[in-house]
């Protein structure tokens, strides 16, 4: 993992840390336990244009540029 990742990594948990202390952990999962379904469903909505634009950054190797099919670099 790149020391980029690991710094974003920290930070998600330290914000999802920081919601739970603002908002109490019973508000936080009864918000979850209403979405039900819902939830699951923007989840995979979500995946299919993360995963492919991950996956041109990758192939690519052009980091963002490469993500949005971008062919101006020389």
């Amino acid at each position: 993992m790149t020391r980029a990742a690991t710094w974003l990594l920290l930070a998600g948990v330290l914000l999802f840390v920081g919601v739970l202390a603002s908002q109490g952990v019973a508000a936080v999962f009864l918000t979850l336990a209403l979405a039900k379904w819902g939830l699951l469903l923007v989840s995979l909505f979500h995946l299919l244009p993360a995963a492919r634009y991950g996956r041109g950054a990758g192939f690519v190797g052009g980091g963002v540029a490469g993500a949005l099919g971008r062919r101006d670099r020389q």
